[in-house]
């Protein structure tokens, strides 16, 4: 009977897959997390860059890097509803954000709205985020960019609530609700809320 010899390094299965970058993090008693090098080097980001963390379990989260408003704009250029549809009207810059200045924004690659989100990330300008913006944003989304999800419109404006300049009271509480809705289709915006706030009433 013949045999072929096989060399050990033909016997390693070949895989196409990239190997994943794992490393151990700590966190001080401040609960300030430290990232290991190796992770830093795979990840797309600026020197700066800021995370909204989302917790799985008791032991699990998950990190996503938030985009600038140039990244975000930019992304879901190309996702705006063909034919678009008409602009909705918005008071210029008021000092309380209203939904139309965002779809304004991503509608238009040339805007003043563009401009001043930028430099409202950067922290040149600051302003109030109701509440209610969600809602309204919420509503408008699926008409202007209608090819992304209830999880991507969710995403969309975690992102926006999470630059630097939008001053809004209970932030992470709303995040978290964003994060409810998106996983329950029966759920209307105000509904979220709704079950939130009996959740954190007990």
């Amino acid at each position: 009977m013949n045999t072929e010899s096989v060399s050990r390094k033909d016997s390693i299965p070949h895989s196409d897959r990239a190997v994943p970058a794992v490393a151990i993090a700590s966190v001080n008693g401040r609960g300030t997390m430290t990232i290991p090098a190796s992770i830093r080097e795979h990840l797309q980001a600026d020197a700066t860059p800021r995370y909204l963390l989302r917790a799985v379990s008791g032991d699990v989260f998950v990190a996503m890097r938030v985009k600038t408003p140039h990244e975000l704009f930019v992304a879901y250029d190309a996702l705006v509803a063909e034919p678009r549809p008409a602009l909705p009207l918005s008071v210029t810059f008021p000092t309380l954000l209203d939904a139309e200045s965002v779809i304004i924004a991503q509608c238009e690659p040339t805007s003043t709205e563009r401009e001043w989100f930028a430099a409202c990330d950067q922290g040149d300008t600051s302003i109030r985020v109701d509440p209610l913006f969600i809602g309204d944003l919420l509503t408008l989304l699926p008409t202007y960019l209608p090819d992304l999800d209830r999880a991507a419109h969710a995403v969309y404006v975690q992102t926006i609530l999470c630059w630097t300049g939008m001053q809004m009271p209970d932030r992470d509480f709303y995040l978290a609700v964003l994060s409810l809705w998106a996983q329950s289709p029966g759920y209307r915006w105000s509904q979220a809320v709704q079950v939130a706030r009996a959740s954190v009433a007990g």
